[in-house]
């Protein structure tokens, strides 16, 4: 959690890279590295990881100018990094990490209502078909609307809404002996 003095110097930076200062544009990409790097490493491969990098950097690059709240601009570059994160695995042949979709529900509480234990989910998670993991992560992550949704993967809104709801169902309707999700 961050103090209110390092909130206010990550604005401070933020407000003056969106106002043209380079340098400090250079100093927030810099400290924000350190979070970029460690999350990028943790979730994909070791070959990929300097391509997720790049494309965070330009990401929050383009993005910048549009950040509304300057104090959050740690929160906003995780958003960025998952999402970035997400599209690696959706352009590529691996399979979506575990970790990456328990992280997109979090603040879903009618999937995870009750849950202790984000290894919970995780395990949970792990036993999904690809195309539902895909939806959770689009929907979690990127927060994108179900429009949104099914123009990425080819569905109509309410296909990719059904899509939706049939992948949160599978989580909490597996056996209970291979699901700790599911209600006893």
């Amino acid at each position: 959690m961050l103090s209110s003095q390092d909130e206010s110097k990550w604005g401070n930076l933020v407000c003056a890279a969106q106002a043209g200062d380079r340098d400090a544009l250079a100093r927030l990409l810099q400290l924000g590295m350190i979070m970029v790097n460690t999350e990028v490493r943790r979730r994909v491969p070791e070959a990929s990881v300097e391509d997720v990098v790049q494309n965070v950097c330009l990401a929050v690059w383009e993005a910048l100018p549009r950040l509304e709240t300057p104090g959050a601009f740690t929160a906003w570059l995780r958003r960025i990094t998952l999402r970035e994160i997400a599209d690696h695995y959706r352009t590529s042949e691996s399979a979506l990490p575990t970790d990456l979709l328990a992280d997109s529900l979090r603040g879903d509480e009618t999937v995870v209502d009750g849950v202790e234990s984000w290894e919970v989910v995780r395990e949970a998670l792990a036993g999904l078909p690809e195309h539902y993991q895909v939806v959770l992560v689009l929907r979690g992550i990127e927060a994108l609307s179900f429009s949104e949704l099914g123009a990425e993967i080819g569905l109509t809104a309410q296909g990719a809404e059904s899509l939706f709801r049939r992948a949160k169902l599978k989580i909490r309707c597996r056996p209970t002996d291979l699901n700790p999700l599911s209600p006893t």
